[in-house]
């Protein structure tokens, strides 16, 4: 250990012992289970309301504002199929298709 005239330690020293000072702590984790902190319920109606609304767009979509409505219809599908909602999501994805399809080349032809 290099020390000066006055027996005081070096700068480099003191930064070093400065260093190693700042991080004596105790640190540990938690005995407890993971699941209880974390509560996380899953409603099976809370993930059908994106299904719900997507079907209730897709079929306003053949009344009202077909193009808005049939692309509402359909991001709200694919959110509700993400959400564990496969056939409601997949059945208002299908109508907002057949609403769009039927906008485009039928009704021109009525």
């Amino acid at each position: 250990m290099d020390r000066n005239r006055l027996n005081r330690p070096l700068p480099n020293e003191r930064r070093r012992h400065n260093r190693e000072q700042r991080y004596l702590e105790e640190t540990s984790t938690e005995f407890t289970n993971a699941d209880d902190l974390i509560q996380t319920e899953k409603d099976e109606d809370l993930k059908n309301v994106y299904g719900w609304i997507a079907f209730a767009l897709s079929v306003l979509s053949f009344f009202v504002v077909p193009y808005l409505f049939a692309a509402l219809a359909i991001i709200f599908g694919f959110v509700a199929r993400f959400r564990d909602a496969q056939i409601l999501g997949n059945t208002a994805i299908v109508i907002a298709v057949i609403s769009i399809i039927f906008r485009l080349f039928l009704f021109p032809l009525i």
